[in-house]
């Protein structure tokens, strides 16, 4: 679970790096009158933008062999496959200090991750759908490599609520249930800029919301979102 996760993860970045160069690429051979790119200047921002969500489930509560034992069923009763990567999104709203620091705040919504259950001794399965978001406050630090492109870094805090939808099957009937969880973690992020005039800028960015749920309820994951979308200064 954990080495799948790290590689969906990895995959994820690859592809939004090879996403931004392209798109800063052909940007670049755009004609030279285009309007002139000036450094950074104080004030505030909007932004939006859309990637994947990345939902790690925790394999001590959702295997399942965990998951049979929480049911309980025998030993080897149930089969699993996840799906942990779905379509995310986020808005940020932030105001630049200076050309290397200011504050922000965003909400990110990772889409619904699913983990399906089959239980062919028992005639029936289960499917949970989960669903994680986040409210965030954080510092940004810019650190600019030219007029037009600069690197960043966030630290600050993550408002999370995880989401567990558990549906039943057996027997020829069905049953559901849901649990949320709300939970404060340590926010991470960082990511890369283009900008493209001297107020809209091309954004490729990693956040990490730690890990979210608790294990008796909702179970636990590592929420993750590789993004990419605009921002505007105003």
């Amino acid at each position: 679970m954990t080495i799948r996760t790290a590689r969906s993860t990895a995959a994820a970045l690859c592809n939004l790096t090879l996403l931004t160069v392209g798109l800063a690429s052909a940007v670049a051979a755009a004609p030279a009158h285009a309007q002139a790119v000036h450094p950074p200047a104080a004030g505030p921002y909007v932004g939006a933008a859309a990637g994947w969500g990345i939902t790690g489930f925790k394999g001590e509560d959702f295997s399942p062999a965990a998951a049979g034992a929480g049911l309980g069923l025998p030993a080897g009763s149930l089969t699993g496959s996840d799906s942990p990567n779905q379509f995310g999104f986020k808005l940020n709203a932030g105001y630049r200090l200076n050309e290397w620091l200011g504050a922000e705040l965003g909400f990110a919504d990772l889409g619904k991750a699913k983990y399906d259950y089959r239980s062919p001794a028992v005639g029936g399965g289960a499917a949970v759908s989960y669903r994680t978001r986040a409210a965030t406050l954080a510092g940004v630090a810019w650190l600019p490599v030219t007029n037009e492109i600069s690197l960043h870094g966030k630290l600050g805090v993550a408002f999370t609520q995880a989401e567990n939808d558990l549906s039943l099957t057996a027997g020829g009937t069905r049953q559901s249930s849901s649990d949320r969880k709300r939970k404060n973690n340590l926010y991470l992020g960082a990511g890369a800029e283009y900008r493209l005039t001297s107020n809209v800028s091309m954004v490729g960015e990693y956040e990490y919301f730690g890990t979210v749920g608790d294990r008796d309820n909702t179970g636990r994951a590592r929420a993750q979102l590789v993004s990419l979308g605009l921002r505007y200064a105003l």
